[in-house]
């Protein structure tokens, strides 16, 4: 019988000001995005949140050049919370614009509970996803325009 391995992360590896920079633009903007339409009177604005996800595309690769951890484990772990970070600004966001909107519907509200906690959870997890994904592959890109550097120099 093989015994279960609890792994331990060291949550002070995560490089929180890479993190924190390549988050901050992304989410102004889009808090942004969403608040002035929606108090002008376009709460419809709020569906285009899956399309907000894509932001996190920009993040992960964003937060890839800033970090300087070479531990896979440390670089992970700031590539999905710089993600789960805008997700859960875009989450939040969703679920304040979602709530508050006028619906023709009032009997709509269980409705309303299940969609906010869908996009909530999905804001989260897609954007971690998706910032993780782009920054594992831009580490590479640029490991390998080093490893090019470095033998090109060589002869």
């Amino acid at each position: 019988m093989q015994k279960l391995k609890i792994t331990h992360y060291n949550f002070r590896a995560i490089e929180w000001t890479a993190v924190l920079e390549a988050v901050w633009i992304p989410a102004l903007l889009w808090v942004m995005a969403l608040i002035i339409p929606t108090l002008v009177g376009i709460p419809g604005i709020i569906c285009l949140t899956p399309l907000g996800w894509l932001s996190s595309i920009r993040i992960g690769r964003h937060a890839a050049e800033l970090l300087k951890e070479t531990n896979h484990t440390s670089q992970t772990l700031s590539l999905g919370i710089a993600g789960a970070l805008y997700g859960l600004i875009q989450g939040v966001l969703f679920v304040i614009v979602y709530t508050y909107a006028p619906t023709a519907y009032p009997e709509d509200k269980p409705l309303k509970l299940i969609v906010n906690l869908v996009m909530f959870l999905l804001s989260i997890s897609a954007s971690a996803f998706l910032a993780n994904w782009a920054g594992k592959l831009r580490k590479r890109q640029l490991e390998s325009k080093n490893a090019e550097l470095y033998f090109r120099h060589l002869y």
